[in-house]
């Protein structure tokens, strides 16, 4: 028993040494790769797929990590420490092709750190470590990425417009998706509000697009403390160079809180496609640029999805008209004012909504295909690999119908989607984001009793306890909540406090 065992330590050995002396390594590196990091060729590059990142202290981010095996020879039973020299908490792996596998010369494999804002300092670094032969070879992530952490101590919070039926008065409203009954009102002046809304990450500001009384519209800006929201006199009037925004669509922060974008849905080849609000600028007026539509034969049309990268250095941008069906980028630091990047041509004849997993890894749009026997459709596309189109959903049944709203949940394994069905109905899908498939019995039909009118928000809390859905342009229960894990369990709210309160936003949990 000895001798084999000798032997099969020997065996191992030699691979070891083979592997080593094929990465062409200095002399010292077999020593020093046994305990930690070359100095030299390092037997593995590691490079993760974005250099900061951003999580809320009551969410979750991950950041993603491709391994490329250096040396000329196969490197077996791949093993990885996330919180190698790193001050960050509780990080683990999520998404692991890597680990247990033998790694071929020149081939790569991905995987996740996955963080918890819970409990950690207020920034960190992150720079894994990653060993081959059951940690005898070993190298370290060539660069670090930084970890920004948001605090937040106040509670979490869907919010809605909603106003009765003669619309005599509007109302701003956040609900405390842990104790219903707590709600946090400011009424609304102009009685006006487009809806589109957006809370910044430490959630202590809300965002809403408000129509002015000449039918123009600003975003004004409400302080946020745990009993009430006020408005704080900010207002930003969105017009540059002399045109207006017509029809706002959706509107995105960036993860630090800094910048706002808005879409302009009624967009056809006069004046901007999109408007950036820096929320920094002192003076109100000067803080509001449009966007120009830079692509070489102008094809942006009629925006509304937009979603911005969990770095904050990506916008994405979506066209909503039928036939006009391409996703544009740009980046958050452009001061030229042009949107000139194609990112992605898709087979979808409308987008209703872009989102992004939390490791800026993969996009996806939902909406509408061009083929009327699969309708409906979420696509989801690899960012790193050229934009690839990977899995697409297709819910069933197959007729004419629309994906209305998606969520993808923090840690991005799921997502729900509500598909309006023109033959009448709704349909609310649970979807498994490693396949895009719906698990069996993840389907529920149209008969629970706030699904009478028409779906405009569907959102996940951060800390992915809790899926909102706000029932546009209805009486009586304007807010379901439910867990994902038991979708059937459905929390209804009137936050109008009758049955004669109609609902008017898109709405937001914080972020």
């Amino acid at each position: 028993m000895f001798n084999m065992f000798n032997m099969f330590n020997m065996f191992n050995f030699s691979r070891l040494i083979q592997a080593l002396a094929l990465v062409s390594l200095p002399g010292t590196i077999f020593a020093t790769s046994l305990g930690g990091v070359s100095a030299g060729v390092s037997a593995f590059s590691i490079v993760p797929l974005t250099t900061t990142t951003t999580v809320e202290s009551v969410g979750q981010t991950s950041v993603q990590y491709t391994i490329t095996n250096n040396a000329t020879a196969s490197i077996q039973n791949i093993s990885i420490v996330p919180s190698w020299n790193s001050s960050g908490v509780s990080l683990s792996l999520s998404k692991d092709n890597c680990s247990g596998q033998t790694l071929a010369p020149r081939a790569l494999c991905t995987f996740d750190v996955a963080i918890s804002g819970s409990h950690q300092q207020s920034s960190f670094t992150i720079q894994p470590k990653v060993c081959g032969f059951n940690g005898q070879i070993c190298s370290q992530a060539a660069s670090t990425v930084s970890v920004n952490v948001v605090q937040h101590s106040l509670p979490l919070r869907v919010y809605e417009v909603i106003f009765p039926q003669d619309r005599s008065t509007e109302e701003l409203v956040g609900i405390n998706i842990n104790d219903t009954s707590d709600v946090i009102r400011a009424t609304l002046s102009n009685r006006g509000a487009n809806g589109s809304l957006v809370v910044s990450p430490d959630g202590t500001s809300l965002y809403l697009i408000d129509r002015n009384l000449d039918d123009s519209y600003s975003v004004v800006v409400f302080g946020v403390t745990t009993t009430s929201l006020s408005l704080n006199g900010a207002s930003y009037n969105l017009s540059y160079g002399g045109q207006d925004l017509r029809s706002p669509g959706q509107i995105a922060i960036t993860p630090d809180g800094n910048t706002l974008y808005i879409t302009d849905n009624e967009y056809s080849g006069t004046g901007y496609p999109v408007y950036k609000i820096d929320l920094g600028s002192a003076d109100y007026s000067a803080a509001v640029t449009g966007i120009s539509d830079g692509t070489s034969d102008s094809v942006v049309q009629n925006p509304k999805a937009i979603v911005i990268s969990p770095d904050g250095a990506t916008v994405y941008l979506a066209n909503s008209v039928s036939g006009e069906n391409e996703i544009f980028s740009f980046p958050n630091s452009s001061t030229t004012t042009s949107l000139t990047t194609i990112a992605r041509v898709t087979d979808l004849s409308t987008i209703n909504a872009l989102f992004i997993s939390s490791d800026g890894s993969r996009l996806y749009a939902a909406g509408q295909q061009s083929n009327e026997f699969l309708p409906a459709a979420i696509e989801q596309y690899n960012i790193g690999d050229n934009f690839d189109l990977g899995n697409t959903f297709s819910p069933m049944p197959a007729e004419n119908g629309n994906v209305l709203s998606a969520a993808l949940s923090p840690d991005d394994g799921s997502l729900y989607s509500i598909v309006n069905y023109y033959s009448g109905g709704f349909l609310l899908y649970s979807i498994d984001t490693a396949n895009m498939t719906a698990p069996p019995g993840s389907t529920y039909p149209y008969h629970v009793v706030f699904m009478t009118s028409n779906f405009n928000y569907l959102a996940y809390s951060p800390d992915g306890s809790v899926v909102s859905i706000l029932n546009y342009g209805a009486s009586g229960a304007l807010t379901a909540l439910f867990n994902p894990s038991s979708p059937e369990d459905i929390t209804t709210v009137n936050p109008g406090g009758n049955g004669t309160m109609y609902s008017h936003t898109w709405g937001s949990f914080i972020n």
